[in-house]
């Protein structure tokens, strides 16, 4: 059986085309959800820590998402494959906030202190998951405890 990174390069390979139209509808669908939760997030409940926590997710994953089209269309495919992991870990974003807010049900917590809290760790936990699994894949031939905690440098995005 494949596991996904095998079949999505079996997919790129044999089907190229149909991975450049997803693509551009890809690009087309988080340039719009950027966008708008970047305007969203200025009405964020919770205040001004929720609303940069928000804004600062939308400005991640416009980012990540210019520099993954920018790096296939100078050829460095490598460099693409990072940046989308980047930006696929932003978009999956709101999945991990959901999870987070389950806290906010336990009779101790109040909501609003867990939902601000959730609008930052939502993305800088996915994140320092997709850092930690390329320091472990790197740093351990895919072998071994991953090294979340490790420093994580430019070269991880632009090597």
């Amino acid at each position: 059986m494949l596991g996904p990174f095998q079949f999505s390069k079996r997919f790129l390979r044999q089907r190229p085309t149909r991975h450049r139209r997803v693509g551009y509808a890809y690009v087309v669908a988080v340039a719009v959800a950027g966008l708008s939760g970047l305007l969203i997030a200025q009405f964020a409940m919770g205040g001004i820590i929720t609303q940069l926590g928000f804004s600062s997710l939308s400005i991640l994953w416009l980012t990540s998402l210019y520099f993954a089209v920018s790096s296939i269309l100078a050829g460095k495919v490598n460099q693409h494959q990072r940046w989308m992991t980047v930006n696929y870990a932003l978009t999956f974003s709101s999945v991990t906030q959901r999870t987070i807010l389950l806290f906010a049900f336990l009779p101790a917590l109040d909501f609003l202190p867990v939902y601000r809290l959730s609008s930052w760790l939502c993305w800088v936990v996915n994140l320092l998951l997709v850092f930690g699994y390329w320091r472990w894949r790197e740093g351990s031939g895919g072998q071994g405890t991953p090294k979340f905690l490790s420093r994580v440098s430019a070269d991880d995005l632009v090597g």
